[in-house]
């Protein structure tokens, strides 16, 4: 239930801050050409938005839609250095300490020999935390990630923020082992893709850093970015964006019965922290 092989990807806590300082060096760009929405998981949906787009534009599922813009490269949100953060997390799974795992219907999380593990069954997806971050409102987020295997088939796996689970709301960025990626918004289990999908050249699943930042404008509107190895690979504004909430590892299922992501480490930083 875990790598034999892999790369280390273990860093100083610096390391989380990559992303958001790209940001504000004004790097960021779109998260490519293919944009579109989706009702189904990512990992479905984002390869069939690659190879064609559609010919017709079903009407909403919900009554309004997010509306998204190019971020601002000046007047970028204040990032929050790790040492005056409100908040400040870092795992490298050395414990299975506070972390829910088990199984359920979608799959089984645990942790062995210092690697988080998410089984997932074909088609589902599964958020997965730490106590620490049930029932709390993260503000100006910085979540990073460590991928260092990928099961059969074509899994992603990622993080999000602004995450209620149970209402299946949340923003997600993740990526899979062929190197595509994106940024989904999800309200109520219906999803929008607000970043990509994206390729990144020269991928190596077994060295892979996933990095989100969430932070909010002076406006109230939302800075969504993403990064892969401290590369801003996407970079958008939501202007009705999903309510402050939780953070957590994300993983989809794809076509295979049963596929695995392995995570080797986690970190997050807030600049404000509720509940």
């Amino acid at each position: 239930m875990h790598p034999t092989t892999t790369t280390p990807l273990r860093r100083s806590a610096l390391a989380t801050i990559g992303l958001a300082a790209l940001l504000l060096a004004g790097c960021g760009g779109g998260g490519g050409d293919d944009e579109g929405a989706a009702t189904e998981s990512p990992a479905t949906e984002q390869a069939a938005a690659q190879e064609e787009a559609p010919d017709t534009t079903e009407a909403p599922t919900t009554t309004a839609a997010p509306t998204t813009t190019e971020a601002p490269t000046t007047e970028a949100p204040t990032t929050t250095a790790p040492e005056t953060a409100a908040y400040s997390f870092d795992d490298t799974f050395d414990s299975d300490t506070g972390w829910v795992t088990g199984c359920n219907d979608v799959g089984c999380a645990g942790i062995e020999d210092s690697y988080f593990y998410e089984d997932i069954f074909a088609g589902e997806k599964e958020i997965d935390q730490h106590t620490e971050w049930e029932g709390r409102a993260f503000y100006d987020v910085t979540i990073e990630a460590g991928i260092v295997e990928f099961g059969a088939g074509t899994p992603q796996g990622g993080v999000v923020c602004h995450a209620d689970p149970e209402a299946d709301t949340y923003y997600d960025f993740t990526i899979g082992p062929d190197g595509r990626g994106s940024v989904y918004r999800f309200e109520g289990g219906e999803g929008e893709a607000l970043g990509g999908p994206f390729t990144v050249e020269g991928f190596v699943p077994a060295s892979t850093i996933v990095q989100a930042y969430c932070a909010y404008n002076e406006d109230g509107s939302l800075r969504l970015g993403m990064g892969i190895n401290d590369e801003t690979v996407v970079d958008v504004v939501d202007e009705d964006p999903l309510p402050p909430g939780e953070v957590g590892l994300i993983s989809y299922g794809d076509t295979a019965e049963l596929s695995t992501v392995h995570y080797e480490l986690v970190t997050v930083r807030a600049s404000e922290l509720v509940g």
